[in-house]
């Protein structure tokens, strides 16, 4: 996901084949470490992440800057991995499945 910023994301997100979105995703890098300016809303809706891992230390993701992100995942009960407070999270994906674990569960 890198940097996506909110223009690309918008494009993504309306983009599709024969008005088909193809951007859901079970499990989400959130962008830019979850701070603004990064991909809109209506980007991660289309998305549609069952759990979403930010690659962020705890300041950042607790600050002014990723709050709307931090808003969105909560609203959504999206279950949220941040680096800075999980430590390191692995994903282990087998037989149509996945676990989502953070070191310091």
């Amino acid at each position: 996901m890198g940097d996506l910023n909110d223009p690309i994301g918008a494009y993504l997100a309306k983009s599709g084949h024969n008005g088909v979105n193809n951007l859901k995703a079970d499990i989400l890098k959130v962008p830019h470490h979850g701070a603004d300016p990064l991909a809109s809303n209506d980007f991660f809706d289309s998305v549609g992440p069952r759990v979403a891992l930010v690659p962020a230390p705890s300041g950042l993701w607790s600050s002014d800057r990723c709050k709307r992100a931090r808003e969105y995942f909560e609203s959504r009960k999206t279950k949220t991995y941040v680096n800075g407070i999980h430590g390191h999270v692995t994903v282990t994906i087998g037989a149509g499945r996945f676990e989502v674990k953070g070191e310091r569960e």
